[in-house]
């Protein structure tokens, strides 16, 4: 029987809300696996990391020198690591030239990238991060090694796999469910990577995500409701994270190991279904910091509804509520009240209540309506189109952005190779519609 532990998604160096506080989260949330895999050593063969080491593909020093310390502490203990390219440490286009091969080339890591290796008596098949659009690739390679002898295997990958409970229906790495079905019965576990949520078990698949290891989305946090009660009520505590401990002996058995919560992070909609004057906003802002000003915590406020007319939102005092929160580490009030006001045609919604989005979804569609003639594309094709580049690029997605732009406009992108791999594939077309869209991001 071999025993493995199973990480991914530490992002280490993710400065969430652009503080260093949550850098430090991070970084302690590996440190904490780890020294749980240290004190297990006697019964771990094997980890396993499976993609996003890093959140960034230019992790800083500091951030290195922490995903160092705390592979010296395995190294010492004797437990060989072996970690894959995820979609934020290293991009598909850079395989061989990253951070990864960095740790490798210092013994601290066995690094791979459409390659295999053989540990404990068990075959380790590791496929770095993949973007959809050249699932031809991982699916060549994937037909390549399980035609080989027949053994004990493991299959590493950072994707989301089509099936999984949760929904990503724009992400750029979403590998059909066929592909990776067609091979699973030559695995007897697949490692994954790259959906967030703890212990998630595809429902096809001897397949695991492990999940992050600490809080990456707001849909994790600690949530609490008001609603017309005008009372606070609790709807989710926060996700849970950790990693897996998986024994494989034929079948496997997986062993979910949590770890404590590095700060909490806390979010609270305040939901208006009438209209509702700002004072009384402003009253229900403070009977929330009442409750919710807890020492370090990120606190996240959501305003929904909208104010009575005649109204304003300028008319709520944002700066005066952040007076009550004096203990917390980050408040992010978004306001989203929108103010009616009446015309002969009834309700409307004044320009002023509109939400970022939409205004920036109307100037775009005014935009391209003047640009689509010269290049012949739908006006509102390219306003959804851009954003969508936008959110990405937001999130510091550079790269997924540049996939969706070529992907959507059916640009190729030329020629990628990948370790054993090569996709050849014809010369850029439609280069006018390319070129116009990206002088305007400029």
């Amino acid at each position: 029987m071999v025993t493995i532990a199973h990480l991914a998604d530490a992002h280490l160096g993710f400065r969430q809300y652009g503080l260093p506080e949550r850098a430090s989260d991070f970084a302690k949330s590996f440190h904490r696996a780890v020294d749980e895999i240290v004190e297990r050593r006697a019964d771990i063969d094997l980890v396993l990391i499976v993609g996003d080491l890093f959140h960034s593909k230019r992790p800083s020093p500091e951030t290195i020198r922490e995903a160092v310390i705390g592979l010296k502490k395995l190294r010492e203990a004797n437990i060989p690591v072996i970690v894959t390219r995820g979609n934020h440490d290293a991009p598909y286009s850079q395989g061989s030239n990253n951070v990864l091969t960095l740790l490798s080339e210092l013994g601290l890591v066995k690094y791979i990238d459409y390659g295999r290796v053989e540990i404990s008596g068990i075959e380790i098949i590791a496929c770095g991060c993949t973007p959809t659009a050249y699932t031809r690739a991982l699916e060549n390679y994937l037909r390549q090694v399980v035609s080989l002898e027949k053994g004990q295997r493991i299959l590493l990958l950072h994707q989301v796999i089509e099936g999984i409970e949760q929904n990503y229906p724009n992400d750029p790495y979403v590998v059909p469910l066929d592909v990776v079905k067609e091979f699973a019965t030559k695995f007897n576990y697949i490692a994954l990577g790259h959906v967030h949520t703890f212990a998630l078990k595809h429902p096809q698949l001897p397949a695991y995500y492990s999940g992050s290891l600490d809080i990456w989305d707001i849909s994790e946090f600690e949530t609490y409701i008001m609603k017309s009660s005008k009372t606070l009520v609790k709807e989710r505590d926060m996700s849970e994270k950790g990693f897996l401990i998986v024994h494989v002996d034929g079948g496997i058995e997986v062993e979910r190991v949590r770890l404590r919560p590095s700060r909490r992070m806390i979010r609270a909609v305040l939901a208006y279904s009438n209209e509702v004057k700002p004072s009384e906003v402003m009253r229900d802002l403070i009977s929330v910091a009442h409750e919710l000003d807890r020492e370090d915590a990120v606190v996240v406020i959501e305003l929904l509804g909208n104010l009575v007319p005649g109204s304003s939102r300028h008319e709520l005092n944002l700066k005066e509520v952040r007076k009550y929160f004096r203990r917390v580490l980050k408040l992010d009030i978004r306001n989203r009240l929108g103010v009616v006001t009446s015309t002969t045609d009834g309700k409307v919604v004044d320009i002023s209540s509109l939400s970022l989005e939409s205004l920036l979804r109307s100037s775009f569609l005014k935009y391209f309506s003047n640009v689509a003639k010269s290049i012949a594309l739908d006006p509102q094709f390219l306003s959804e189109l851009a954003m969508k580049l936008l959110d990405l690029l937001a999130q510091g997605k550079t790269r997924e952005a540049l996939y969706v732009l070529y992907r959507e406009l059916g640009v190729d992108t030329g020629t990628v190779s990948i370790p054993s791999i090569s996709t050849s594939t014809s010369a850029p077309s439609r280069r006018g519609r390319e070129s116009t869209i990206l002088d305007w991001l400029r």
